[in-house]
């Protein structure tokens, strides 16, 4: 508390007439005189009241310029309160600025003390980027005193709390209101607040629509999201596609050699700017390569065609036959065959038609293989069957032993054999001594279900060997 003494001669006239003088103390709450707008002051008086059975305090208040005094009335009572020695002004206001107050003693006057009203600091704030997930800028747009001078704290609305200038924070929830309320103090201990009520809002939530597989090459392919009015849409395929507008796009595929994993992301952002991300995995697949099928046309004079596919992708695949012959006149003709054999009820005649058959991926979102071939086609993976009159294989069809036998051994023998059902899979195999030098194996098929069947026959010189049966 600062006290602050004034030296006022108060002229008292005791039963004695005895002229004396005493030191008068006007005080005042808060600690200095200077006091922010709004704000309530309080002035009271100490003086030494001994020889004096009562005493009697009038308050007065006047500009400095010109100096007029006017007492403090009773009925003041909205911006006064006054009770003997004590004046309480309840609430300086810039009216009051450098105004001089007195207090008179049992009609003596006292030397005055002076009131300075500060006025309060003026600021506002703005903020950018409400959206959700987003941090949310709040920056000063505008002060009556220089902003350094300030200092800050900020309330988010969410229990949150800073002291720096232009804070950023993240909002938890998402489409909801919150009041920011900020407070700043000057260097002369004055505060004031403002607020304004801010709503962070809640991000687009796009979504792709569209296939997750494709055939390599595969042309305008479609993808789409939900479409609303004002917003904008940005698609990318990395390396593929970049494009912004429309809601929707449509992308003509690269050719693969292998299946290939692309990432289709569109950005929505709406009309205030809050912007999301959506991303679908797509797989671009190849088609079921020739490579990787075993094809066995039989020679002319024969009924049997098979298409067996490499048993190391069976288990990826969902597969479909499609048969048909070419006719020289280049008609071609649907065989209704959807097996992975092929049986003709006429015999093959490569000199007057050309065989085909179409093989469809279901899986991978159909893709297909055409694959042409005649008398002399004899396509395969690991089954190599260039020349299948090396081995024997009989009785064809057969429903207990199959009997194996190289026609032309030489210095050869078979070291092992193993059998594929119609799906790729391997079923059965055996292994030879190298000292047996077998020549023909017997094979117990009685376990076997009906169907068609490929036995693969290595011999001890490298050769492999594939030829089909039947178990009836």
């Amino acid at each position: 508390m600062k006290i602050l003494k004034l030296l006022v001669t108060v002229l008292f006239f005791s039963c004695l007439s005895v002229l004396y003088s005493q030191e008068l103390e006007i005080l005042e709450q808060p600690i200095n005189t200077i006091v922010c707008d709004g704000q309530t002051s309080k002035f009271w008086v100490k003086v030494d009241s001994s020889g004096s059975s009562s005493l009697e305090y009038t308050w007065f208040y006047s500009k400095p310029d010109p100096v007029n005094w006017l007492e403090i009335s009773d009925n003041d009572t909205i911006n006064y309160s006054k009770d003997g020695d004590t004046l309480i002004i309840l609430k300086s206001s810039l009216f009051l600025n450098n105004c001089l107050f007195k207090c008179i003693i049992n009609e003596t006057e006292s030397d005055s003390a002076d009131l300075s009203v500060n006025p309060l600091p003026e600021i506002e704030f703005t903020y950018s980027n409400t959206c959700f997930g987003d941090s949310t800028s709040f920056q000063i747009s505008s002060s009556s005193i220089n902003p350094d001078s300030l200092t800050y704290h900020w309330d988010f609305g969410d229990s949150f709390f800073s002291i720096i200038p232009d804070p950023q924070h993240y909002y938890d929830i998402g489409d909801t209101s919150y009041v920011v309320e900020l407070t700043v103090e000057d260097f002369n201990s004055c505060v004031n607040s403002t607020s304004d009520t801010i709503k962070i809002t809640k991000l687009p939530d796009p979504f792709i629509y569209g296939d997750l597989t494709f055939c390599s090459g595969e042309e305008n392919a479609l993808f789409v999201t939900e479409n609303y009015e004002g917003h904008e849409y940005y698609w990318e395929i990395p390396g593929i596609v970049e494009e912004s507008g429309s809601h929707s796009i449509t992308v003509d595929w690269p050719t693969v050699e292998s299946p290939t994993e692309f990432v289709v992301s569109v950005t929505e952002m709406d009309t205030n700017g809050c912007k999301n991300l959506a991303e679908s995995k797509v797989l671009l697949t190849t088609n079921v390569s020739p490579q990787n099928l075993v094809i066995q046309p039989k020679q002319s004079g024969s009924n049997l065609f098979v298409c067996l596919v490499d048993s190391s992708v069976t288990h990826l695949l969902d597969l479909y036959y499609l048969w048909g012959l070419i006719e020289e006149d280049d008609t071609t003709r649907l065989l209704p065959i959807i097996e992975k054999n092929f049986y003709l009820y006429e015999e093959v005649d490569f000199d007057k038609y050309d065989y085909f058959v179409e093989v469809y991926n279901n899986k991978q979102n159909k893709c297909n293989t055409f694959i042409l071939f005649d008398e002399n086609s004899n396509k395969s993976n690991e089954f190599n069957s260039k020349d299948s009159e090396a081995i024997k294989v009989y009785p064809n069809p057969c429903n207990e032993v199959l009997n194996i036998e190289l026609e032309k051994p030489g210095n050869s023998s078979i070291s092992s054999f193993e059998i594929y059902n119609c799906q790729g899979i391997r079923i059965n195999e055996f292994h030879y001594s190298s000292k047996n030098n077998q020549h023909m194996a017997k094979i117990p098929v009685s376990g076997l279900s009906k169907g068609l069947y490929v036995v693969v026959v290595r011999t001890t010189s490298g050769e492999v060997y594939s030829e089909s049966f039947i178990i009836e």
